[in-house]
């Protein structure tokens, strides 16, 4: 199972994302599941990066890990980080809505 944990602010705006895991509906490197969840969050942090690298610290150590994470949330539009984090949510909602027994989503609302 991948298990994504999404944290935002009070406001909505994005503070950080992990992903672990793996799903198991098909072998690796054929799983729908997988790579719509890598492809929604490669993208985010990648659009992320492109707007203040020095500002987002990304780790993926191994498969089945990725991590991202705001430094300076003030170098970002704050309209671009409430976007992202409504993106990443509700992509993934609709990713665990059909394949509730690969991914799980924890939403974290932080001060």
């Amino acid at each position: 199972m991948i298990n994504v944990e999404l944290s935002r602010c009070t406001d909505g705006t994005l503070v950080s994302c992990v992903a672990r895991g793996h799903s198991t509906l098909a072998a690796k490197g054929s799983d729908i599941v997988c790579a719509m969840v890598t492809a929604i969050l490669r993208t985010s942090a990648t659009v992320l990066a492109d707007e203040a690298e020095d500002c987002l610290a990304v780790k993926a150590p191994e498969a089945g890990y990725l991590e991202f994470s705001l430094l300076d949330k003030d170098a970002f539009n704050k309209e671009h980080l409430v976007c992202a984090a409504d993106f990443i949510q509700r992509g993934l909602e609709l990713i665990s809505e059909e394949y509730p027994e690969q991914l799980h989503l924890l939403v974290k609302t932080i001060e």
